[in-house]
């Protein structure tokens, strides 16, 4: 053995410290992002972002597959863009065929991972604006307070939203063609958005303040209207048993016989007075619900000018069908009651 040549002893213990730190820096692909979704569901025409954010040494490569298919920009009208750097794929203006389950696969020497996006694309819904039930809210205020109104709106195409104020003239509150009058408090303008417009907020409110409120929004294919009242005090304290409350009596199942009647019974207790509405569920093209996700239903019964409570109180079927079965709803001002 010379002098220029380490001991076998040494050149073992060299060559495993480096095995050892090689393998100290190696690193199978980990996900990086909390949480990844695996249900989307996306109206047709908008922008849809899948993410696989990863680490690992070395550096991952990733993959994308379509419904255990690799995804190639050939295979959808108008292609994709895939960010490497953002680990993410970008697929702009979805059409209903592009409903599918979206795989990432993220893989080096040491490893892989994958996770799968589910994707469902929803055909434009031709339908007037949806309102979402019990809003806007009846609200009682305090004289010099503030007071806000809430009105949530769906649609697509975008919708033109308006807030009414009713009021009286001549010592009545409707016209001679029937309709209300009304006073545009709140409407749509060039640089207003979708969320100002869910909102009217009355600063600092009077005694003639108090009043009916109506959220009114209209698309192509018409227009969707809510109402809530507002109740001005004097006294900070109200009287809590003048607002609305819940329903004692709320409508029970009923079995009849063909050919007979039947009564639902809903006590709604309000001050104001509220609007009502009975509804039967219905199908559309087989479906309970449309494709905003709201219920298919048929109004049977609602509060006119010269209706009373206690007639809106009762849904009464005659000389039942069997196509009468099926579930109806009394909906007030508030709340939807089944």
């Amino acid at each position: 053995m010379t002098g220029s040549m380490p001991p076998p002893l040494l050149l073992l213990l060299l060559w495993t410290l480096t095995a050892l730190w090689t393998l100290s820096e190696a690193m199978s692909p980990q996900w990086t992002q909390p949480r990844m979704k695996k249900l989307h569901v996306i109206p047709a025409g908008n922008t849809v972002k899948f993410r696989c954010q990863a680490s690992g040494n070395p550096t991952p490569t990733m993959k994308w597959f379509k419904n255990g298919k690799e995804f190639k920009m050939d295979q959808r009208m108008g292609g994709f863009k895939v960010r490497e750097h953002m680990w993410t794929i970008l697929m702009e203006y979805v059409v209903p065929s592009d409903k599918g389950n979206y795989t990432c696969v993220v893989e080096n020497q040491y490893g892989s991972i994958n996770h799968t996006y589910q994707l469902d694309v929803i055909p434009r819904c031709p339908h007037r604006p949806i309102l979402q039930a019990g809003l806007p809210a009846n609200r009682t205020a305090v004289v010099g307070s503030d007071v806000k109104f809430v009105c949530k709106v769906f649609s697509n195409p975008q919708p033109h939203i308006q807030w009414l104020k009713h009021i009286e003239i001549n010592g009545s509150h409707y016209g001679p063609d029937g309709l209300p009058y009304v006073r545009v408090l709140k409407t749509v303008y060039v640089n207003t958005t979708d969320k100002e417009m869910e909102v009217l907020l009355i600063k600092k409110v009077t005694f003639e303040d108090a009043g009916k409120y109506t959220c009114l929004a209209g698309n192509s294919f018409g227009i969707s209207y809510h109402s809530a009242w507002l109740t001005v005090y004097k006294d900070p304290k109200p009287n809590t048993s003048c607002f609305p409350s819940s329903m004692p009596k709320l409508p029970a199942d009923r079995t009849v016989v063909v050919g007979s009647d039947v009564e639902f019974v809903c006590k709604v207790f309000s001050n104001p007075q509220p609007h009502i509405q009975w509804l039967k569920h219905i199908e559309n093209h087989g479906s309970r619900f449309g494709c905003d996700g709201l219920p298919f239903v048929r109004v049977l019964k609602s509060t006119g000018p010269n209706t009373t409570d206690k007639e809106m109180e009762v849904l009464q079927i005659k000389n039942v069908t069997l196509e009468d079965a099926g579930q109806y709803s009394c909906m007030d001002s508030i709340k939807t009651w089944i």
